[in-house]
């Protein structure tokens, strides 16, 4: 199992984190951590929830973060926007891959 913990920084300042437990180029786990703030506070732990016990490529999850903030328009971030959630997790299967 490969493991790739990847930090990018979004363009409202703060850092969104991904970690990756993999096989391969297929994701097992993904994490969301970061110093961005989101609202709910549960919300974070949904999206994470997602991606507990998964086996997805790097498309699939990022279909999926994207559905995940389209369905929730309750979701308020600070310092960070839905689309670098996108690409951060694009960026961490890329050092995945290499």
């Amino acid at each position: 199992m490969k493991h790739v913990d990847f930090v990018y920084r979004a363009l409202g300042g703060k850092t969104i984190r991904v970690c990756i437990d993999a096989e391969g180029s297929t994701a097992k786990k993904i994490v969301f951590t970061g110093d961005f703030f989101m609202d709910p506070g549960e919300a974070l732990d949904e999206l994470n929830a997602m991606f507990e016990e998964t086996s997805l490529g790097r498309e699939e999850a990022k279909r999926r973060v994207k559905e995940f903030f389209a369905s929730r328009k309750e979701i308020s971030l600070l310092g960070a926007a839905p689309e670098d959630f996108v690409e951060a997790l694009d960026k961490a299967f890329q050092q995945l891959e290499n």
